[in-house]
């Protein structure tokens, strides 16, 4: 019995030390090689994972046709104005993300709060999609802000909504804040679209600069150019009615004629036309075009006075009158109330010897 129970102890022992004897080498290297290709592998199993879900979002966000991508991290792709001119539109354009289903929401707009007291509100435009024509929305003060809403019926992916505001009209000017655009898009109480755009400012006319400065000099026997560049702050292309007036025959042409040898010219695509007796006579003016002036750019418009060999010594006024052309304009012309003439004066133009 007590050999038994010294041979059990002794296998025993055994057994205990090679349980806790250290492993060789090539074996322990074994082991790890075979721990790490489990964690490549589980890692690897994450990353496909992880792609699959990202290419699923981006898959759910791709739109039919020719619809556009919405990025997430902003939604709207707001465009918003950052200045209003009176009388004229402006435009703001958002995207509604994609809902992935066909249903009607929410679009709610607020306007800013204006700085100013108002002798009339604002005018918004919207386009109806089932005629295509210009709609007007109504805009109504709450706590204190300009707002309004519309609903909206979405066929599931991304569409991109035009509106067109007619800036408020404003008591005191300037300066005056015209407030910053706030987009909220709902589907029921939920807000699945919010943005906000920049602050904006007033202005009442479009900015222009002219040259030559006032009282400028044509040389006899040679030729002058005067021009007009409008700097249009909006995001959309307007049209200005122009009007001509150069009497420079001592101020008012006696049967609305230059004075021998002289002529005043405009630049019409490439090419000078003179202009008519109407252009001679004060207080009137010849109308000359409808000046397109291109959107968040620069557009000049080039008059030029020929004193030929000869013409005499003269002077009188010049200047040239803009107003906006409210018939080319978004919806009814009687929207944008009474465009207001700008007068872009020269003062006395004279024809002299130098």
């Amino acid at each position: 019995m007590r050999e038994d129970i010294g041979t059990l102890l002794r296998s025993g022992s055994d057994g205990f030390a090679q349980a806790v004897r250290p492993l060789p080498a090539e074996q322990i290297r074994a082991r790890g090689d075979q721990r790490r290709r489990r964690a490549a592998g589980g890692s690897l199993a994450l990353a496909v994972i992880a792609v699959a879900a990202i290419v699923a979002g981006s898959v759910s966000l791709i739109l039919p046709g020719k619809a556009q991508p919405v990025v997430a991290s902003n939604p709207l792709r707001l465009l918003a104005p950052r200045v209003y001119v009176q009388d004229m539109p402006s435009q703001i354009s958002f995207v509604v993300p994609a809902t992935g289903r066909s249903q009607t929401l929410t679009v709610s707009v607020d306007l800013g709060r204006p700085q100013s007291a108002l002798y009339r509100k604002p005018v918004v435009l919207r386009r109806a999609p089932q005629t295509g024509r210009w709609t007007e929305i109504p805009v109504s003060y709450r706590r204190g802000d300009l707002r309004f809403s519309y609903r909206l019926h979405v066929p599931g992916w991304a569409i991109q909504q035009r509106l067109i505001v007619v800036p408020a009209g404003p008591r005191r000017v300037p300066p005056w804040g015209a407030g910053r655009v706030h987009v909220r898009v709902l589907s029921g109480h939920k807000v699945i679209g919010d943005q906000a755009g920049p602050r904006a400012v007033f202005r009442e006319y479009i900015k222009f600069t002219r040259s030559p400065s006032s009282f400028p000099t044509v040389p006899l026997g040679g030729s002058r150019e005067f021009t007009v560049t409008f700097d249009n702050p909006l995001d959309m292309a307007v049209r200005m009615t122009l009007r001509v007036f150069a009497a420079l025959c001592g101020g008012d042409c006696p049967g609305q004629t230059m004075p021998p040898g002289m002529q005043v010219q405009w630049l019409d695509a490439g090419r000078w036309r003179s202009l008519r007796p109407s252009a001679f006579h004060a207080g009137y003016g010849q109308f000359i075009e409808n000046l397109a002036l291109r959107p968040l750019g620069r557009t000049t418009f080039r008059l030029r006075i020929l004193a030929g060999a000869g013409s005499e010594s003269d002077y009188g006024p010049m200047s040239v009158m803009y107003t906006p052309d409210v018939a080319s304009f978004p919806g009814p012309a009687k929207l944008y109330f009474r465009p207001i003439e700008t007068d872009v004066d020269w003062g006395i133009v004279s024809v002299a010897r130098r």
